[in-house]
């Protein structure tokens, strides 16, 4: 549960923040629930992703990859003053992020030290919402940002819609 904090009127850069109890959380039930779908992925790799669309999702895929006609029959649908839109918006993200491209520091007040660190990775997996939260945004903020980083390997995670592609 979240408490109020009021620092209306406070010196933030003297302010202290109460930290949550030890221990304290709404249950390990969600935790646990997450632990064990990871154990089953390391497990089962591909063949439980599959099994596992098709519990959560009700979809029997065949594949998890999309297939490159679908990939291009998708760029082609797309109207083109949206495709310029999604275009613009894709090059902003961009140049902001390569503004986050700096060395790394750190930062010491009232006996705290925060220190910003930038550590390589060799891929990234992108989540992107299905349903009704169909959003080209969240590939833009999540892909874009770890192409700029350098990233070798962006893989985009999509729940299939009810006829098993992606929207």
């Amino acid at each position: 549960m979240l408490a109020p904090l009021d620092l209306r009127g406070a010196d933030v850069a003297t302010v202290v923040l109460p930290r949550p109890p030890s221990g304290s959380s709404d249950g390990d039930e969600p935790v646990e629930a997450v632990r064990s779908i990871i154990a089953e992925v390391r497990a089962g790799g591909d063949g439980a992703l599959l099994e596992l669309t098709e519990r959560f999702d009700r979809v029997r895929l065949g594949s998890l990859t999309v297939p490159a006609d679908e990939l291009a029959a998708a760029q082609e649908r797309i109207p083109p003053d949206v495709r310029a839109a999604i275009e613009v918006a894709a090059s902003s993200v961009e140049a902001f992020h390569r503004t986050q491209l700096v060395p790394d520091r750190t930062d010491e007040r009232n006996g705290f030290r925060i220190a910003s660190r930038h550590l390589p990775v060799d891929r990234a997996g992108c989540y992107v919402p299905g349903g009704r939260a169909i959003y080209p945004s969240t590939v833009l903020m999540t892909a874009i940002p770890a192409r700029v980083a350098g990233v070798p390997e962006v893989v985009l995670c999509v729940p299939p819609g009810p006829d098993g592609k992606v929207p």
